[in-house]
């Protein structure tokens, strides 16, 4: 990741698109960023984290998961404007807001070359709820306002679909985006990262016919596709399928973000779920001697069959741990080593891999939790059988350092509102480094936490203290009150057998997927 706060940042910047820009320059020019009359500008797929004296100057402690570092993006670009207007005045910068850079700050003014594409971070599926929605419009203008131009969209339709097996429908929600946009935007790139058909085959449709036309008749297509499509099977397909329309638009969600509860509980509840359920089987009968549409229907089968699953997966609670956290009378010396009388005393927790098997691991890891009427703690200990090659290169330098994941580490999410509607992560490698966001705002830190490892001979073990006081909702300790959460260890120290390890798992490729997030339970002695 390149230091934009780094005015030799700016020079070396403008070193490679004069070499870009030459066509006798022997260099090679796969991945320029220099591409015709457009000068391209996007760090790398990560958050900005720089502890840099620069950088820090212009950290925005209050800009939230989105705007932490946009002061910082916003001066480069406006510094390299400046000068790309002076050198190259028929060049365009193109920015990429992204991350922690996504929203624009007031009063923010470019020199009129540059060109804005935001990357809609929630996914334009969300957009459907109000406050999501007016939060990603305020930014469309915001840029606007300081480009002078019209930008264009990297919209995802790959979130929050990597998040939730829900098969949801939202073309009203997309057809709105663009007709309220017509006049502000140029074009969209859709992100998805695998085959989305399947599960959001009208949606899609629909969003490639409005980027032509956002006036198409949402509607009426829709009319036609149930006809087209289901034959004898229509009528009750056009009821499944108007259910994963009107369950994700027309429902809004309290707490105005994405969460299981959200989904599960107010979109598509389980007595609306069952009911999708059964009016599929129904369509099934109704075509079994129509070929045509018995194929269309096997197309769609495998999203909706793991909707009904996960749905059924999370009103039961089926194949998630609850984790028992201990009260003791006061609280375990934070040193690693596991050796209080408290550690003895209370059961362990098996985690398991990550996959969609959860098979048991080659290495184990235990987990153990004790709490006070101060804080919790958790005890982690690792198997591990050549301890002296942990890897712990990151961290150490500041704090929130992305790169810590890629340490030998354990990675810790709690929902400490039970509300199942947001999160606290944190990272903690070998050394004891740590790395601590909300959600995935990383200018919130937590303060009063312990952690401290140990390195034994065949294995490394951890003790994390966190305060209840660090949070500024959290529900009281105690058995009528659950927090939720899941917890991940990360082996590296040998990338040919490497183990990557959870306590709960569905077999999503997302640690922070709050489907896995099984209850945490505080049991008073």
């Amino acid at each position: 990741m390149l230091c934009y706060g780094n005015s030799e940042t700016l020079q070396t910047y403008l070193e490679e698109i004069e070499l870009q820009l030459n066509p006798e320059a022997e260099i090679d020019r796969t991945g320029m960023i220099v591409n015709g009359k457009a000068i391209t500008l996007s760090p790398q797929d990560m958050a900005l984290s720089c502890q840099c004296e620069d950088c820090q100057k212009l950290w925005d402690e209050n800009g939230g998961t989105y705007g932490t570092a946009t002061p910082i993006m916003v001066d480069f670009v406006n510094k390299l404007a400046v000068q790309v207007k002076k050198r190259w005045p028929d060049m365009t910068v193109i920015f990429l807001p992204y991350k922690n850079y996504t929203y624009a700050p007031k009063g923010a003014k470019f020199p009129g070359n540059v060109e804005v594409q935001i990357c809609g971070m929630p996914g334009l599926a969300q957009y459907k709820d109000p406050v999501i929605n007016k939060a990603e419009q305020d930014n469309i203008d915001a840029w606007m306002a300081a480009s002078g131009r019209k930008i264009q969209n990297w919209h995802y339709n790959c979130w929050p679909a990597d998040r939730t097996k829900a098969a949801y429908q939202y073309p009203h929600t997309i057809k709105k985006h663009y007709q309220d946009n017509k006049d502000k935007t140029v074009g969209s790139f859709i992100n998805g990262v695998k085959d989305h058909w399947p599960r959001q085959n009208f949606s899609l449709y629909t969003w490639l016919k409005v980027l032509w036309n956002p006036d198409f008749d949402v509607d009426s297509a829709y009319d036609e596709y149930c006809k087209r499509m289901f034959g004898p099977a229509e009528k009750t397909m056009k009821e499944l399928i108007s259910m994963q329309m009107d369950g994700w638009e027309k429902r809004t969600w309290s707490s105005h973000k994405f969460s299981p509860k959200s989904v599960y509980e107010e979109s598509f509840p389980r007595k609306d779920v069952l009911k999708m359920q059964a009016r599929f089987a129904k369509a099934r009968k109704e075509a079994k001697d129509d070929p045509i549409v018995t194929e269309h229907l096997d197309y769609l089968a495998p999203p909706l069959e793991e909707f009904f699953a996960e749905s059924m997966l999370i009103s039961e609670g089926i194949g998630v741990q609850t984790l028992k956290s201990y009260q003791v009378p006061e609280d375990p010396k934070i040193d690693g080593k596991l050796d209080d009388k408290c550690w003895k005393d209370v059961t362990g927790f098996g985690f398991v891999i990550a996959n969609k098997d959860g098979a048991k691991p080659r290495f184990p890891t235990e987990l153990k939790s004790v709490w006070t009427r101060d804080g919790i703690t958790f005890a982690f200990k690792m198997t591990e059988p050549d301890t002296g090659q942990l890897a712990a290169k990151y961290g150490a330098e500041s704090r929130d350092g992305s790169n810590i994941w890629w340490d030998d580490n354990v990675e810790i999410f709690l929902d400490v509102t039970g509300e199942r509607s947001e999160y606290y992560q944190f990272i903690i490698n070998s050394k004891g480094s740590i790395f601590d966001s909300y959600v995935r705002d990383m200018s919130w830190s937590c303060k009063g936490i312990k952690a401290v490892s140990h390195i034994d001979k065949d294995f490394w073990s951890l003790e994390v203290f966190i305060p209840y006081s660090a949070f500024d909702k959290a529900l009281e300790p105690g058995t009528a009150n659950k927090w939720f959460g899941n917890f991940t260890r990360h082996r590296v120290i040998d990338r040919t057998d490497r183990e990557y390890q959870r306590l709960n798992c569905n077999g999503s490729k997302s640690s922070s997927d709050q489907n896995a997030f099984g209850p945490i339970q505080f049991i008073e002695q």
